[in-house]
């Protein structure tokens, strides 16, 4: 395979992977916003939809990224973690 179709795969992996752990963050965010704005008893986070999803977001976030290792180098998959703060 040649560098420029590895490094494209690495790219969409790692960006995908960027992209849902900025969504799990926003996700979970709301779900705790919702939890304090609620009256009465407060439910655990998890008990949210939004909590859970968010953190489904984050563990495919995850195996994402580790899936663009074999395709990426590290010095430029790296630089590309800093959209997740863009995103968020």
């Amino acid at each position: 395979m040649a560098d420029s179709s590895r490094d494209a795969i690495g790219f969409a992996l790692t960006i995908a992977g960027t992209f849902l752990a900025a969504l799990g963050y926003v996700l979970q965010k709301w779900a705790h916003v919702e939890s304090e704005a609620a009256s009465g008893a407060r439910l655990p986070s998890w008990r949210y939809w939004k909590w859970s999803v968010g953190l489904g977001c984050m563990v495919i976030s995850a195996v994402l990224v580790v899936l663009a290792s074999p395709y990426l180098d590290q010095s430029k998959s790296a630089p590309l973690g800093a959209a997740t703060l863009l995103l968020s």
